[in-house]
């Protein structure tokens, strides 16, 4: 007989970067009075981490855990590596390892590749995390836990305008819906990506979708030049019942942290 179960779903996490999750060996020191940018890095590095480990904490141990990849920043080219705390693509990989080494679970974890940029274009850096944690990897992966298949892979399109930010998380539930039809796909009971750093959930009868908040606190270059749009930091926690039904639940730091938040 099948027992409820707990997932935690978590992406973007952009170790190695100055406001991506940073585990305290790594972390810069944080003045409480200075408002110098470094020190504003700090504290969010200081915030973002001791929320995460907290909430981790709260909801206690998990069964599985998708990681839904950009675990590691990577050389940062784009802004000439001047928002990384470390360029070493190793260095950044032991930090992440580090972040989902604090995840207590009772099974392997499943995770999928992030994008080239972050995570090496000879898809060599993480694997290296996969395989010092024993997690399973793949570019698509289709878990199937108390009856019900879930749907996992890193990209997924985006939008400046918050209703049109549904729709392609609708499209991918869509496309696997096609796939499924010719037999090529399982067809998902619940569709999840990551990447694009905010959290929107859909459903219809059928199946549910989400994009998943990202890991990653808010500062870098491009964001702030580039992006308009409303992004989160979190993750989510799905609870599964012994009959396969699935309840979704954002925790959002972005609610909460003082450094995640107009001054």
């Amino acid at each position: 007989m099948n027992k409820s179960k707990k997932i935690l779903v978590i992406s973007d996490k952009h170790c190695g970067h100055l406001v991506g999750l940073t585990p305290p060996e790594w972390q810069i020191p944080y003045f409480k009075n200075s408002r110098s940018q470094r020190s504003k890095y700090a504290r969010i590095q200081h915030e973002v981490w001791e929320w995460y480990v907290s909430s981790l904490k709260s909801i206690g141990k998990v069964d599985y855990v998708f990681d839904l990849g950009d675990n590691i920043d990577g050389k940062g080219s784009r802004s000439g590596g001047s928002e990384l705390i470390t360029a070493d693509c190793n260095e950044q990989c032991y930090m992440a390892i580090a972040c989902n080494s604090q995840i207590k679970t009772s099974n392997k974890g499943v995770m999928v590749y992030g994008t080239p940029y972050h995570t090496g274009v000879a898809d060599d850096d993480e694997p290296k995390i996969a395989r010092e944690l024993g997690w399973k990897l793949g570019s698509h992966e289709q878990p199937t836990i108390n009856g019900a298949t879930f749907d996992l892979k890193h990209k997924i399109g985006s939008s400046r305008k918050k209703e049109m930010r549904y729709t392609p998380i609708a499209n991918e539930i869509v496309a696997n819906r096609e796939w499924a039809s010719e037999g090529q796909q399982k067809l998902a009971d619940c569709v999840m990506r990551g990447h694009v750093h905010y959290y929107k959930y859909i459903e219809d009868e059928n199946s549910i979708g989400f994009t998943c908040p990202a890991l990653q606190g808010y500062g870098s270059k491009f964001g702030g030049r580039q992006c308009s749009g409303r992004v989160n930091v979190g993750f989510v926690l799905i609870d599964l019942d012994a009959d396969g039904t699935i309840s979704v639940n954002a925790y959002l730091a972005d609610r909460e942290l003082k450094s995640l938040r107009a001054n």
